[in-house]
């Protein structure tokens, strides 16, 4: 969250004439709000990877990221999350292309039966747990 109000402080006081400077393709390539085709269920407006990776990339990454965080403190956690979405940041469009396809191999390749539990999870998230008896 703080990300994005720094980004969003920072877009605020560029001038017009350093926007005015940036190619249109390149302003149009960094515009959040033009949705990608395959952008999975956010239709391209999620933070971090969740409106570039289709549900199943996600999953994939997910999985991949389980066993670094597993035993991490929180504060760790956060550093690690903040750590992969700058290198994903960084990434050229090649490189991001092959970050996908790699997720997307990894998925293609698990058993039926891991992808079927994973997919029925996917289906019916957990939800917040039930709110506590009312005193009577």
């Amino acid at each position: 969250m703080r990300i994005h109000r720094v980004l969003l402080a920072a877009l605020l006081l560029a001038s017009p004439t350093v926007l005015a400077a940036t190619p249109g393709v390149v302003q149009a390539d960094q515009n959040p709000s033009t949705p990608d085709p395959g952008a999975g269920l956010r239709g391209g407006r999620g933070g971090g990877l969740a409106g570039f990776l289709t549900p199943q990339q996600r999953m994939m990454f997910q999985l991949q990221a389980r066993d670094q965080l597993r035993d991490m403190t929180p504060a760790q956690r956060q550093a690690f999350r903040r750590e992969q979405l700058q290198k994903f940041i960084a990434m050229s469009a090649g490189e991001r292309q092959k970050f996908k396809s790699d997720l997307q191999a990894g998925w293609d390749a698990l058993p039926p039966a891991q992808k079927a539990r994973i997919e029925a999870r996917m289906a019916n998230p957990p939800g917040p747990p039930p709110p506590p008896p009312k005193a009577r």
